[in-house]
């Protein structure tokens, strides 16, 4: 009997940690919006590639760090695709004038994670460099979308690099917990390759 009212005070405890409900949830690891033409490039040669991309957005992150930008730069998206640019060349696609929380297909990016209205209990492995597209839940920042570059992740947490979060037109980097996604509607996350 203790065994059970232990078991059942830790499934309440992650329950009101979390703030999942019973649902389980399902997650997208491929977008299936990628036309087929461009299927045969999306994927990279070599992961290593990949680990070397990664790197130079990290590195190219850290440089705008505590930097004030203007109203043109300083919107969350419009760095991302600075950085992104500077660090690889590559442009990152306009975000669906459909859903906030998802890009237009493009080459150069594939989908890592994706998922909508889901309990998260858990993050996948995700690589520092690969950069998140969300939409906010309605009652949070009015719903509307925001995009963030992970600078490390764990299963519980994960750290960001991103504009107009931590002050308003600033680059900063901060914590974001598995209690903080209550307040994410709907995802993707990108790998650049």
């Amino acid at each position: 009997m203790r065994h059970i009212l232990i078991t059942f005070i830790l499934a309440l405890f992650a329950v009101s940690v979390v703030g999942c409900g019973s649902d389980e949830p399902t997650m997208t690891s491929v977008d299936t919006d990628v036309p087929s033409e461009m299927a045969p490039n999306i994927f990279p040669t070599s992961w290593i590639d990949e680990i070397h991309l990664n790197e130079k957005i990290i590195r190219e992150s850290k440089n705008w760090l505590g930097r004030a930008l203007d109203e043109n730069s300083g919107q969350c998206k419009v760095w991302v695709r600075t950085v992104v640019k500077n660090a690889t060349g590559r442009n990152v696609p306009a975000t669906s004038a459909s859903d906030y929380s998802k890009w237009d297909p493009s080459p150069n990016f594939r989908v890592i994670w994706q998922g909508r209205n889901q309990c998260v209990t858990k993050f996948p492995s995700l690589q520092p460099g690969q950069i998140i597209q969300m939409k906010w839940i309605d009652s949070y920042m009015n719903g509307g979308p925001h995009t963030a570059i992970i600078k490390s992740a764990g299963s519980s947490s994960m750290e960001w690099y991103d504009s107009n979060y931590v002050g308003k037109l600033k680059v900063g980097s901060h914590p974001f917990t598995l209690k903080n996604w209550q307040k994410i509607e709907a995802w993707t996350v990108y790998q650049v390759n």
